[in-house]
């Protein structure tokens, strides 16, 4: 979800931010939304005294820090939120108001009936928690780290991050030498789900999950100078029919360069690890990952 905030200044930075989160959520983030704004309404109208304060007000002083361009502004500028911004968002409370107008239903049930009807909605939620969650289930919405883990043990650092992403992180950071510079780095979506909680400075060349780029002619790409093209195809280890023989170090580099990436978070399986190594600059490894800087 990032974007060059540089060439968004004043309160331009919040309508281009409000933008590229319609754009990117999902349907199912969508309705929830949706679904708790309803939520907030009914509570306007039929909710007592305290809930319409407990609610109302926490929803304005979110409103305030949140969804104000002014102060959208004033965080980029003086504190360089420029993405850290985005964060704040998931502190608005929906599962909290989801939870509270559940109970509330369930108060509001007289008959035993009724109340089995809600044990039974209950179990099915837990059901489809279980089914999505612990078993391995194939949709992409469901993240539960890079490394197999059927056993759901939580990773034991404070960061919930597994500690591979956690170095990765480190060594790039003591390299640049400033924590809240921005620096561009290519990695893969696993990394980018694990990193984009940790370290938000750390800017993906990839805009996962949405857009995803397509593997293209390496030749071509090279030809035209579509670095960003040439750049997935090295990192994806497919050459959209192009020949093996291009694939030489000196080509890697100039791809990385000119394509603007800084760092490379690169699996140790890699095919092409050898020559993405050879003339540049390895700074470590971190577990399954090696660390290269472009330059």
């Amino acid at each position: 979800m990032h974007f060059d905030s540089s060439e968004y200044s004043g309160t331009d930075y919040f309508w281009k931010a409000m933008s590229v989160y319609i754009k990117t959520f999902t349907p199912a983030i969508k309705i929830l939304l949706i679904g708790y704004t309803l939520l907030l309404l009914f509570i306007l109208i039929k909710g007592n005294k305290k809930e319409r304060l407990f609610f109302l007000v926490s929803l304005l002083i979110l409103g305030i820090i949140c969804l104000n361009p002014w102060m959208a502004w004033f965080l980029v500028e003086h504190f360089g939120f420029s993405l850290r911004y985005f964060r704040l968002f998931w502190v608005i409370p929906v599962s909290m108001g989801y939870t509270y107008f559940g109970i509330k239903i369930y108060k509001g049930f007289n008959s035993g009936w009724q109340r089995v009807l809600c044990y039974i909605f209950v179990l099915g939620l837990l059901g489809s928690s279980y089914y999505l969650v612990y078993q391995k289930s194939k949709t992409h919405d469901i993240y539960t780290g890079a490394v197999e883990n059927t056993g759901l043990i939580p990773i034991p650092n404070i960061y919930r991050v597994e500690d591979d992403v956690i170095e990765a992180c480190r060594l790039i950071e003591e390299d640049a030498g400033d924590e809240h510079a921005l620096k561009k780095a290519l990695y893969n979506r696993n990394v980018f789900l694990e990193i984009r909680t940790y370290d938000a400075s750390i800017l993906s060349m990839v805009q996962y999950p949405n857009e995803i780029p397509e593997i293209v002619n390496f030749e071509q790409a090279l030809k035209e100078e579509n670095w960003e093209g040439a750049l997935w195809d090295l990192f994806k280890g497919k050459l959209g029919g192009a020949s093996k023989e291009l694939i030489n170090p000196d080509t890697i580099r100039d791809v990385c360069i000119n394509s603007g990436c800084e760092y490379i978070i690169l699996s140790k399986n890699h095919k092409w690890r050898k020559k993405f190594c050879k003339n540049m600059t390895v700074l470590g490894e971190a577990g399954r990952f090696i660390i290269i800087k472009v330059e």
